[in-house]
């Protein structure tokens, strides 16, 4: 009996997967593949934008007195903090994991002899062919690479897509030659041994694995549902580069302070111009110009204090009838998406709005006056602290994009 329940239950996966291949062979306007692949390249997307702003101010996170955009201070005090690129990747990655089942990785093989500077970064056998395939002169750069595959073990279906990572300038900072180490010993500031990288040498890739779900076969369900679970994962990912960054505030603007530790009271602290919803929308810029995908953090404001950035956080007509149906309702985490044709330019895109509420991580710039840092009724940024109370609707994260 377990015999044929086994043999059953290969026959229907295989028949899935061959409906599922059959459906992208006949060019559907939705079909499977592109759907996990676009979600694959947004979450790479969204963890490259992270790696690269960590990268490239990593000396303002590091220095006292040191501002986002403007030279280090030449006598400035720094110290590591803990926060690197791939950390700080990897730490918004496995919390992708917990909210979506999506799991992030990153892959390498080293360099060398010296080997990997974390043994999670391990390829497995399907990381590992497809580095090989990276590191040849015929591969494409800046291509990534997804299949679906089977497990074995379970049979359960999932897409696998794997995005090679070349070095920048700003990677050799930490994983260029070693005679130009900060600390005169041949280490970077994490106390790693720098491995002699060059300039758009290949030095690992980002994998994603995400679970494949059943999902409508017919109608317009299907557009429906494949977007609404793409919007889901794209307010996770623009959500946690500000979650991280609110979190460790105090820890980026006080010197002395690490990463995991209690912050120093009695050293000096300066505000170094970032804060999460800067770090966020840097990081929904470089994500829309890569995707294509429209993002915006939009708020009405407080009372007479509207809205801190007019300019950009002014919600359009659509944006404003969302923001009106959240404060009528009680705080939910439900957001809403729908399907709009734009006659006037012959476009269709979907629009999905997420309601923000004031969680205690936002109190720090948004809550009571009388707790201002600085005893004006300002927060870190001077901007005029609005009152809000912890479930009080913040705003919204709206998501405008074209439907295949």
């Amino acid at each position: 009996m377990k015999r044929i329940i086994v043999k059953l239950t290969c026959l229907l996966a295989i028949l899935f997967v061959s409906s599922f291949l059959a459906k992208g062979v006949k060019a559907q306007v939705h079909d499977y593949v592109y759907d996990y692949e676009r979600m694959s390249r947004a979450v790479v997307s969204m963890l490259n934008a992270v790696e690269n702003f960590i990268a490239v101010n990593i000396d303002v996170i590091d220095c006292n007195n040191a501002f986002i955009g403007k030279p280090i201070p030449k006598d400035a005090a720094c110290n590591y903090k803990g926060i690197n690129p791939e950390g700080g990747c990897m730490r918004i990655g496995k919390e992708l994991t917990q909210r979506t089942g999506i799991k992030v990785k990153f892959a390498s093989e080293g360099k060398g002899k010296l080997g990997l500077r974390n043994k999670e970064n391990t390829p497995d056998e399907w990381e590992s062919n497809q580095l090989k395939k990276f590191a040849t002169i015929r591969y494409p750069k800046g291509v990534g690479f997804g299949e679906v595959e089977m497990i074995k073990e379970t049979l359960d279906v999932q897409y696998r897509y794997i995005y090679p990572l070349y070095v920048e300038p700003s990677c050799l900072k930490c994983h260029g030659d070693p005679a130009t180490s900060p600390t005169k010993d041949g280490k970077d500031v994490t106390g790693n041994t720098m491995e002699g990288y060059k300039l758009v040498e290949l030095i690992g890739a980002i994998s994603i694995v995400s679970p494949i779900e059943a999902e409508p076969t017919t109608g317009t369900e299907v557009v429906f549902y494949d977007y609404n679970k793409m919007a889901k994962v794209i307010i996770n990912l623009l959500q946690m580069p500000g979650y991280f960054m609110a979190r460790n505030l105090d820890v980026i603007d006080t010197y002395g302070a690490f990463l995991g530790k209690p912050v120093p009271q009695n050293e000096p602290s300066s505000y170094k111009g970032i804060n999460p919803v800067a770090f966020a929308k840097t990081i929904t810029t470089e994500f829309a110009a890569s995707t294509g995908i429209k993002a915006r953090f939009i708020s009405e404001g407080k009372g007479s204090y509207g809205p801190r950035n007019p300019s950009e956080a002014a919600p359009d007509p659509w944006e404003l009838i969302q923001l009106r149906k959240y404060t009528e309702k009680a705080p939910n985490t439900e957001g809403y998406g729908e399907v709009i044709k734009i006659s006037a330019v012959g476009l269709t895109v979907y629009r999905y709005f997420y309601p923000l509420y004031i969680n205690e991580l936002c109190q720090k710039c948004h809550g009571d006056p009388a707790t201002s840092p600085t005893r004006d009724g300002k927060d870190i940024t001077g901007a005029y602290m609005e009152n809000y109370k912890v479930g009080d609707l913040r705003g919204g994260i709206s998501l405008t994009f074209p439907v295949k």
